[in-house]
């Protein structure tokens, strides 16, 4: 599994998970992501799958503005205690994926030819947060997420600015609807 987000060992990190709120900067900074998606980095753009995955990005969701502050999305979930028993929690998503994403490399199947740019609708579990680690040492990961193995990188990046930023490689069994090539 992808090395992610642990938040026992950067306090940093532990507050930017749970004490997370967006500044105006942030959020301009994810309509950016969003706006440049397709300007797919080379090391990922001539990759093409050998099975039944497709390479994808994901757009990002925009934090909701409460009174003048920008708030994260959150998500629940569990993590064991020392005891082996779960408990659920909830956190600030660092990462902000939504399930619409844009395929990075095209895909032959049974119904319909996939293609490089091709906007599509994702299952929401492909993108979930997974914890390891138990409460007092968490560590969050994200499903399905690629980072190129030439990257350097061992997990998924919360920068948006970052070229190995958003990348996902999912089955063709989770692609639930083509939205089309805009």
């Amino acid at each position: 599994m992808l090395e992610g987000l642990n938040l026992a060992e950067n306090e940093s990190e532990r507050s930017y998970v749970e004490d997370q709120v967006f500044t105006l900067q942030d959020v301009e900074d994810v309509a950016t992501y969003n706006k440049n998606i397709k300007d797919f980095d080379p090391m990922y753009n001539n990759l093409e799958s050998i099975n039944y995955n497709i390479l994808v990005r994901a757009y990002k969701t925009s934090p909701v503005e409460e009174d003048g502050v920008f708030i994260p999305p959150t998500r629940n979930i569990e993590v064991s205690t020392a005891g082996g028993k779960g408990v659920w929690t909830t956190v600030a998503d660092p990462w902000l994926f939504s399930q619409k994403v844009v395929a990075v490399s095209g895909l032959k199947t049974d119904r319909k030819d996939i293609v490089p740019g091709e906007e599509l609708i994702i299952s929401q579990a492909m993108i979930g947060i997974t914890p390891t680690g138990d409460a007092d040492n968490v560590t969050l990961n994200l499903k399905n997420s690629f980072i190129h193995p030439e990257s350097g990188l061992s997990g998924m990046p919360t920068d948006p600015a970052n070229k190995h930023h958003g990348y996902f490689l999912i089955p063709v069994s989770q692609l639930l609807f083509s939205c089309g090539v805009k």
